[in-house]
């Protein structure tokens, strides 16, 4: 929503599996506020957003002027992800991409690669940890901390890392990249 906001004459595609529970209630909400400027591509990314990357090559829609990615984080999901982005976008388009970190490898390697390769270009990338406060399960015998049961205060960005027996943190790590204005060939 915050995109629709700040681009008033912009259009969304949203590519999303849509089967967590708030799925269809966020849906409605983002189509009524928005009306006509959101369309929904409903299943996997490698075959919605790969036929999305066809149409936009046969000139029956629009190339993407940016492309968000974070979806599946395993697998050569986000390989597919990445590459189908590229394919759907302009030249000079900005493609962003959540989880670009060591935790996450199936994210990170195939972004390296494509920054290697120069089929992404003019990288940025950002980090932040964020902390929050709860309370773990009772740690088993060989376990030093229990495992994270809830949060009682939000995630928030804090100074350094802390896990211990009231406190969570998690590292979050996105970059962004331009499409070439001249794209080099698939695979190069």
């Amino acid at each position: 929503m915050l995109w629709l906001h700040s681009a008033p004459r912009a259009t969304l595609h949203v590519f999303d599996l849509f089967g967590l529970p708030h799925s269809l209630a966020s849906r409605s909400l983002v189509r009524a506020a928005y009306p006509g400027r959101v369309h929904f591509h409903e299943g996997d990314s490698r075959v919605t957003v790969a036929a999305f990357a066809r149409r936009v090559a046969n000139g029956t829609t629009a190339p993407c002027d940016l492309f968000f990615v974070d979806g599946a984080h395993t697998g050569r999901t986000p390989r597919h992800d990445f590459n189908n982005a590229i394919r759907a976008s302009r030249p000079g388009a900005l493609v962003v991409a959540d989880d670009v970190t060591v935790g996450w490898n199936a994210v990170k390697a195939p972004w390296e690669e494509l920054v290697h390769t120069r089929r992404l270009i003019d990288e940025k990338c950002a980090e932040q940890i964020l902390c929050a406060t709860g309370r773990r399960a009772v740690p088993g015998r060989k376990a030093r901390l229990g495992v994270w049961l809830e949060d009682e205060t939000p995630l928030r960005p804090c100074a350094r890392p802390r896990n211990d027996a009231r406190t969570r943190s998690i590292k979050k790590r996105w970059c962004e990249a331009r499409v070439p204005e001249s794209k080099p060939p698939h695979g190069s």
